[in-house]
Parts: structure tokens; sequence; C-alpha cells
């Protein structure tokens, strides 16, 4: 069975939506034991497909025409969000999801398709009643390396936005991750910081409602070394977390924290051995399950109210302020410096003759 689900029906029309139900059409022909799979659609096309699958213990992999993932599954019950990247890991436990940053090679920089990967997989667990308690961690040493550098293909198409939405966004994938984990989403999120988070991978961090690390994982603002100033709702977030004056030296100085630090200081409220993270991760995941979703979900409604501030204006403030700091002589000095592993010579000029 093939269910079509939400008001957006007309986009079966398009010519790569039908490619994929025929896909869907032809496994359902093919696959010998008991199979159904929802389709739903969303405004910028496939939002999500769910496929259940009884006694089944074979593992299935298609390719779209673009080459990007389609469906991968195995078992019984295997969730994929709409924006089909192997960048992001989905796994469901009960009422727990893990949304897992899968860009081992780069340290889990983030690139357009990482980064909309992760803003959809959230959006589509905060669509999910099954899905009680969400967890966002990283794979191997790194939870999230900030921005990266090296990407030069072009990867607009990673992208879900329409071309006049894309033309008219102001925000950015930056921004949203912040707008997603604390304003579209009301169910609890827990950061599981596995290994370094920087930059925007900090930002991402600390966008979460709860922070549990390992001992060894590093937290590293590191705008100061490219000469930028904090975007992703940092400013709001380590403010809130650690006091005006801390969120200051923090970014100011630039360094370095562990675990056992970042839990001093406020940045994660649990910092525990290296050994020990991923049992405590998932056992704090599943204890939050024995609370009632609707419990959960309205108290960070309740909490969000009490402590938000403008928040859209505040993240235009940081996008200002960071291209401002970005684009000025002492900024382009200092990304040079940075690829050149050398120490920035600094003039406080506005620009670059």
């Amino acid at each position: 069975n093939v269910y079509y689900v939400s008001g957006y029906y007309q986009d079966l029309q398009q010519h790569k939506y039908r490619k994929i139900i025929k896909l869907l059409r032809v496994f359902l022909r093919l696959y010998d034991k008991s199979v159904s799979i929802i389709v739903h659609f969303g405004k910028y096309g496939i939002y999500s497909i769910r496929i259940l699958i009884m006694h089944s213990s074979n593992c299935y992999h298609w390719e779209d025409i673009k080459g990007h993932n389609i469906l991968t599954f195995s078992g019984e019950v295997i969730h994929l969000g709409g924006y089909m990247t192997e960048l992001v890991r989905i796994t469901d436990r009960g009422h727990v999801r893990v949304v897992q940053m899968n860009r081992p090679d780069k340290k889990n920089a983030v690139s357009l398709e990482l980064a909309w990967g992760v803003i959809t997989a959230l959006r589509e667990a905060q669509a999910d009643d099954d899905v009680w308690v969400i967890g966002l961690t990283g794979t191997a040493d790194a939870f999230c390396a900030g921005l990266d550098l090296t990407t030069t293909e072009n990867q607009d198409h990673f992208i879900p936005l329409s071309d006049q939405d894309r033309y008219l966004d102001d925000l950015g994938w930056v921004s949203r991750f912040f707008l997603t984990l604390r304003e579209e989403c009301d169910k609890p999120i827990i950061g599981g910081i596995n290994g370094v988070a920087v930059g925007a991978g900090l930002a991402l961090a600390m966008a979460t409602d709860i922070r549990i690390m390992s001992d060894s994982a590093r937290l590293l603002a590191g705008y100061p070394r490219i000469g930028g100033s904090p975007d992703g709702g940092l400013s709001f977030t380590l403010t809130q977390a650690i006091g005006y004056e801390q969120a200051m030296k923090f970014l100011l100085e630039n360094r370095t924290v562990t675990g056992p630090e970042a839990q001093q200081l406020g940045l994660v409220s649990e910092s525990v051995p290296d050994g020990e993270f991923q049992d405590r991760f998932d056992s704090y995941l599943d204890s939050l399950t024995k609370i009632s979703p609707i419990t959960a979900r309205g108290t960070k409604r309740v909490i969000r109210a009490a402590t938000r501030i403008d928040m859209e204006r505040q993240l235009h403030y940081e996008l200002v302020n960071i291209g401002k700091t970005l684009g000025s002589g002492d900024g382009q000095e200092a990304r040079q410096a940075f690829i050149e592993k050398r120490d920035p010579v600094f003039t406080g000029k506005t620009f670059t003759n």
C-alpha cells in the first residue's frame, strides 16, 4: 500500500515526484513481505517517507536520478527524512529519535547538504507524534567542526526552498539552526556533544535544550580566528547559559574548554568519561520518555516564553555584524592568516588597499 498524506497532493504532478512514486510501486510488486509506505508531502516537496516492513531482515538501497540516497532501510521500522541525505543518520528507539551528523571525514563540518539535512530531520521529528524526545549528536571524534571552508562545488541545489523563497531569504541555514531547535520545535532536544564543537557547530550545540558532553570533547567559539562575530543565535544562547561577562570572555579569548570546565561554566549540564558517554546519552534520552510528551512540550513552551526576546531581530543583527567583521580589512587578514597558519597582523582598517 502507498498512502499520500497532506494538503499538497498537487506535488505529485511534478515529474520528479512521479518518478519516486513509480519506484515505490515497483518495490511493492517485487517485495514478498507485508509492506506499507507512507509518503508525506509538504510545501517544498516530499516531507518524509516511512517504511513499515513486517518480519524482514533484508536491506535495500535505492538511488534517485541525482545519485542522492532515497531509501535505505532494514528491519521492521526505519524512518528517513524527505531531504534524503546520507550525511544525517536517523535512528528511532521507542519514543526517542536520534539525529546524527555523519560526515566524519570532515569532522561533521557544515556543508549546505548537512545543514539542511539536520534542519529537515528536526522538523520531521517535530511533526511526528510518536517522537517524544530528540537527541542530536555527531560521529567519531566530532560533534560539528563549524563551517566547511574547503567546499568549492556549488551546493545551492541542496537548499529546499523555491527560487523566490531563496531570493527573499535573509536568514539562511545558520540562523535556522536556532529557530528550528528553539522556536519551531517544542519537543526536548538533547545535545550529545561527543567531540569538538566549533563556530556554527557550537551554535548548534548551544541551541539544544540540555547538553551532555564527553570529558575529552572540546568547545571553541572559533569566530575571532577568522575575524568574525558570533552567529547562529550564539550571542543569545551563550549569554543565557553562562551570563554576560563569561560569554564575553569565552568569545573574545577564543579559548578551548573540555567537558569538566564546560560543565563548571554552565555550558553543559553533564560531563562524563568518554567510555561512558554513549550509554549515558542514550539512558538520559530514554529517561525523558517516562514523562508525558504533552507535559514535556508544554514545559518547553513556557520556559521558552519566559526567556524569549525578539530572536528574529537578534539573528538579523548577528548576520549584519558578522558581515561587517568578516568584510573588514582585519577580517580578510584573519582568514588569510588562518589559511597560511600564521599570526594575523591587525591594523583596525575597515578595508584593504
